[in-house]
């Protein structure tokens, strides 16, 4: 059997969605929000870093003379964007209130979304031809791809929709 990208994929989904459903409520939602960042920080820092790592800009006098690809700078800055601020941040709340516990469904949802989100930032990231070359070789990557702006939008709408069950707004 030879590993695809479908195998890799769908081995990446199942392991996202079960270290979500043991993260919990708080832990899920920092998550999400931590994503979000994470793909604003990457927008905002990619250039810069890159100047940086082509020798264009120091730092202090400081400069480093390499071939970095932008890639590499975007998927770097987006991971350790999501680790920092989901573990550092402080946004995730205590769990002493009955309201935090969230539904099976709930929380596959939100694991669910949450790793869809980074697979396909993550895609996007990739220069052309090799995001060509995979999405080729792979139904799955293909799927993510072409759906990416979904990936983006359905985690807002699944907040709300399942806080709004949780809240209705007539009882602010």
């Amino acid at each position: 059997m030879t590993p695809s990208w479908d195998l890799f994929l769908t081995v990446f989904f199942i392991v996202g969605t079960a270290y979500g459903m043991m993260m919990q409520r708080e832990r899920t939602v920092a998550t999400l929000l931590s994503i979000y960042v994470g793909i604003v920080m990457t927008q905002l820092l990619t250039e810069p870093i890159g100047q940086f790592f082509q020798g264009e800009r120091t730092i202090s006098s400081f400069f480093v003379n390499s071939s970095v690809s932008p890639f590499t700078i975007q998927s770097i800055l987006f991971l350790a964007t999501i680790v920092l601020v989901t573990t550092k941040s402080g946004i995730s709340g205590g769990r002493d209130s009955v309201s935090s516990l969230l539904s099976p469904f709930e929380m596959l949802s939100y694991s669910f979304l949450n790793t869809a989100l980074i697979v396909t930032t993550v895609i996007s990231f990739l220069p052309e031809e090799s995001r060509a070359s995979i999405i080729a070789q792979s139904n799955m990557a293909g799927f993510l791809a072409s759906h990416h702006t979904w990936w983006l939008v359905l985690p807002v709408i699944t907040l709300i929709a399942f806080g709004w069950n949780r809240r209705p707004l007539w009882r602010i």
